[in-house]
């Protein structure tokens, strides 16, 4: 257990096979926080690969989807690593950093990612593949204050371009949906409704940001839906609150 996770325990957090916890005691409270103030998730489970050298940019712009390599300085995009049938196998979030090309994997596919690209370098590339999953950590922070914390860390978040990035120091359940908007649009426009994968059974809206972040660059706007797990509530449960999210998108779809 390393030590984040111990911190996670003192805190009274109850932890998940990955080290990332779950809640911590009082779901009334974190409900509360997210809604009414900010909330810090803890997303280290997912993999951190820092690509270095000439090269970085060349070498994920020819195996994957997206055009890497006109990523220019504190710019990032969403990709897709296939293979020769065009079958998905790794979904990323390209991060250019003065450092090098950060790719943030889903959840426990840093090791098999890091992987892949090791195996694609060609002779000649001047490309160094880091799997830093181990040595950092990496949150989310979400809630209407979000933007005030992040700004307390001296970064105008407002200002800040969609899908981009700045480098900083610094020391009876209700069920919700995210909306998440173009930075520029004039009124209403394509729009996904993405409802998580699981079987009904796991998962949760939060670890599927990866997925839904091509169609934001196209310029639509998600909506990500939360509904109830099998574990909380019977059949047809899970499928009536998606369809009460459908019905709230109807009603305000003209905003």
């Amino acid at each position: 257990m390393n030590e984040l996770a111990k911190h996670h325990l003192s805190l009274g957090a109850r932890l998940a096979g990955d080290q990332i916890p779950l809640e911590y005691g009082d779901q009334e409270a974190e409900y509360s926080a997210a809604l009414q103030a900010a909330i810090l998730l803890d997303r280290s489970h997912e993999g951190r690969i820092l690509l270095t050298g000439r090269d970085r940019l060349n070498l994920v712009n020819r195996m994957s989807t997206n055009d890497v390599a006109a990523l220019k300085p504190c710019e990032s995009c969403a990709t897709i690593f296939t293979n020769a049938n065009a079958r998905i196998l790794f979904r990323a979030l390209c991060l250019s950093l003065p450092r090098g090309l950060l790719l943030i994997s889903e959840a426990g596919q840093g090791p098999a990612l890091a992987s892949f690209l090791r195996r694609s370098i060609f002779f000649g590339d001047k490309a160094h593949v880091q799997d830093i999953s181990a040595d950092t950590a990496q949150f989310a922070i979400h809630g209407p204050q979000a933007d005030a914390i992040i700004e307390a860390l001296d970064v105008n978040a407002e200002a800040m371009p969609t899908m981009s990035s700045v480098d900083i120091s610094a020391g009876g359940r209700e069920l919700k949906l995210d909306v998440y908007r173009p930075a520029r649009t004039d009124g209403p426009n394509a729009t996904l409704i993405y409802i998580h994968g699981g079987g009904w059974t796991n998962g949760s809206k939060e670890g599927s940001s990866l997925t839904f972040l091509p169609y934001l660059e196209m310029g639509w706007t998600v909506v990500n839906v939360a509904y109830r797990l099998a574990d909380a509530a019977h059949a047809p449960a899970a499928v009536e609150d998606c369809r009460c999210a459908l019905r709230w998108v109807y009603r305000n779809a003209e905003q």
